[in-house]
């Protein structure tokens, strides 16, 4: 019995995805016919039906089909695996890294990284993505990822590694003038003004929920807003105070209506850090990687 080849898995993999043969050849650079009769070779080689041709509209995939893309995609991957691991055995800072990126870290973190890290690796080529923390793990345990940058705490899946960067301590971002006597803030002042905040999501909210052990009593008025340059803009216009992580403060210098102020000591922290496979070829890469931002970061 021979055995099926890597290209028919990759036209199992590309069917599936784009549901019809056309877009599949396409997609895996070669004509239709060859694409067809690479599934149909598939097909005598398994002695089961991979697709189901009577559905005209949408190539489907049988059940045995779906069964065998889990294998495809398996195969797949540890073959990717395998290349990239050869890849980087002798130069490890080189080729591409997918790197995800939180969207409350993202604006403030990736000015200050790329030109330094292009400059110090020019055989490194970063893809840069932005995901919300959920979204960011999702995209690494599947493997569309090879690295993500994220705020912690925050519960891993299984099979993820993570390493931290560096803490950095939260601030209250409040209209000028509110807090006319004072040099620093405490938990007790938020009494009787709005609390604004990152919708739900963003771990950012949570962040800074938990860090500074503040509670959401049902009369506590709040605001949730998409980001954190809407969040400031709001304070500057008098509709409520809101926490910032340490990196954002440069950004808000310049803002006149914005003042900050810290807490009363002890400040809350948050972590930074990045997190990868623990099974990933580029771990040699990821750790050098992460040795190169920590002093990268404000």
């Amino acid at each position: 019995m021979s055995s099926p080849s890597l290209r028919q898995l990759q036209y199992l993999m590309a069917l599936s995805r784009t549901g019809h043969f056309a877009k599949a050849a396409e997609l895996c650079h070669v004509t239709q016919p060859t694409l067809s009769a690479g599934i149909a070779d598939l097909e005598v080689i398994l002695g089961h039906k991979l697709i189901d041709r009577q559905n005209r509209k949408k190539n489907m995939l049988t059940p045995f089909g779906r069964e065998i893309l889990k294998h495809a995609d398996h195969i797949l991957s540890g073959v990717d695996h395998l290349l990239t691991f050869a890849r980087q055995y002798d130069a490890p800072m080189r080729g591409i890294v997918r790197l995800g990126i939180i969207p409350t870290i993202a604006p403030y973190l990736l000015p200050r990284m790329i030109k330094p890290l292009e400059s110090k690796y020019p055989e490194l080529t970063f893809q840069i993505f932005e995901y919300m923390s959920s979204d960011l793990l999702s995209k690494l345990v599947e493997g569309d990822l090879d690295a993500g940058i994220m705020a912690f705490p925050f519960s891993l899946p299984a099979g993820l590694t993570s390493k931290i960067l560096t803490h950095e301590a939260f601030f209250y971002a409040v209209p000028k003038g509110a807090f006319k006597d004072k040099k620093s803030l405490s938990n007790k002042d938020l009494h009787g003004h709005k609390l604004l905040l990152l919708e739900d999501g963003h771990c950012l909210r949570q962040h800074a929920l938990s860090a500074c052990a503040l509670q959401l009593p049902h009369e506590q008025k709040t605001f949730s807003a998409t980001s954190l340059a809407t969040l400031i803009q709001l304070v500057a216009e008098g509709y409520g105070i809101t926490l910032l992580p340490k990196m954002v403060l440069p950004h808000v210098a310049s803002i006149r209506d914005v003042q900050v102020l810290p807490f009363t000591p002890p400040a809350p922290t948050r972590q930074i850090g990045m997190v990868w496979r623990q099974s990933s070829p580029l771990t040699t890469t990821l750790k050098t990687l992460h040795q190169a931002l920590v002093p990268l970061i404000p």
